[in-house]
C-alpha cells in the first residue's frame, strides 16, 4: 500500500485543535477567520481548499497552496488533543476553524469533527470525509480510491 501512495504523489497533513501557533498571525488560514468553525458543510467537494500555512515538526512552515501543481494532498484532522507530543506537533485551532468542522459538543477545547479531505494537484476538494460521530472513519480503501480517480481523471 505504501508503493500505491508515493505512486500518486501524496502528502499527508495532519492538524489538530490548539491556538499557540496562530496566535502571531504567521500560521493559520489566510481568510474566513470571520466565519463560523461549526459549519461542517462549509468545505465542499468541487470547491477550492482554503489555504493555510502551519508550523512543520523540526521547523520552517508549510503551506497547502505549495501543493497546486505538484502533488495531489490527504488533509486530516486528528483528534489527538489529550496526547502532549501531538499537541506541540500539530497544533492549529484556526484552520479547524476555517475549515469549519470545530466540533461544538467537543469536551476538549478546540476539537474538530473527525475530517479527511482528498484535495487535486489544482487545490480542489474532490473527496470529504466529515463525521459528527467520532467512531466513524473513512477507512484507508476510500481514500486510495479518492486518490486513484484523480489520479485516473475520473
Amino acid at each position: 500500500m505504501k508503493g500505491r501512495v508515493s505512486a500518486v504523489g501524496v502528502l499527508v497533513m495532519l492538524a489538530l485543535a490548539g491556538e499557540a501557533a496562530a496566535q502571531d498571525g504567521q500560521f493559520g488560514p489566510a481568510d474566513g477567520t470571520d466565519l463560523p468553525a461549526t459549519d461542517i458543510e462549509r468545505v465542499a467537494v468541487g470547491s477550492t481548499a482554503p489555504d493555510f500555512t502551519l508550523a512543520k515538526f523540526g521547523g520552517g512552515t508549510v503551506t497547502l497552496s505549495q501543493f497546486r501543481g505538484e502533488k495531489n494532498v490527504v488533509l486530516v484532522f486528528y483528534r489527538g488533543y489529550w496526547c502532549p507530543y501531538c499537541i506541540r506537533q500539530l497544533s492549529d485551532h484556526a484552520v479547524i476553524a476555517r475549515y469549519g468542522i470545530l466540533n461544538p459538543d467537543g469536551s476538549r477545547r478546540g476539537i474538530p469533527q473527525p475530517a479527511t479531505y482528498v484535495i487535486d494537484r489544482a487545490g480542489i476538494v474532490r473527496w470529504r470525509d466529515v463525521q459528527t460521530d467520532y467512531t466513524v472513519r473513512p477507512t484507508n480503501e476510500a481514500i486510495l480510491s479518492a486518490l486513484e480517480a484523480i489520479r485516473s481523471g475520473s
